[in-house]
């Protein structure tokens, strides 16, 4: 299954529960102080992609599954975006974010369960100042964390499955 959703304007909200594994789910929003909630659970092996055009957006995405990956992409201000992925599957949990030219944005990635065989992983790019990111990873494989950061005033911080 595919679904895609487009938001134009401003202070709109969509919520999306998806269920059952290979799903495509695709978001875009364009505008300001909007909201994107996607919800999959359970599920396995799905694709949820999300890109950002404008300030004030609040992206959170909540995958309880296998082998799903999570990208989000930004290019704008101050906004918030919540990546959990709770995976047991070989390949773990994927969390992919990329901030280019934004400033100000909130990025929290929690990573759960036992990661399979090659643990969690996220990548994570910012081009841009003062953004902020959160990475928890837990599980009982040694994850990966893959972050370039370009700017200043950015601030990452990675707490491991000891200090969770």
């Amino acid at each position: 299954n595919t679904v895609t959703v487009d938001q134009i304007g401003n202070t709109n909200t969509a919520a999306l529960t998806v269920n059952g594994a290979g799903n495509t789910i695709s978001s875009t929003t364009t505008g300001n102080n909007n909201t994107t909630n996607i919800q999959c659970n359970p599920c396995a092996s799905n694709t949820i992609t999300d890109a950002v055009t404008g300030n004030g957006n609040s992206v959170t995405h909540t995958v309880d599954s296998s082998g799903s990956t999570s990208t989000v992409t930004i290019g704008s201000d101050n906004n918030t975006v919540n990546i959990t992925n709770n995976s047991t599957a070989s390949n773990g949990a994927q969390s992919n974010v990329n901030i280019s030219g934004g400033g100000g944005n909130n990025v929290d990635i929690l990573q759960t369960d036992a990661a399979g065989t090659n643990g969690h992983t996220v990548d994570l790019a910012i081009v841009g100042a003062t953004n902020t990111a959160t990475i928890h990873q837990g599980g009982t494989v040694d994850s990966n964390v893959q972050a370039t950061i370009t700017g200043s005033g950015n601030t990452l911080t990675v707490h491991s499955n000891t200090s969770m």
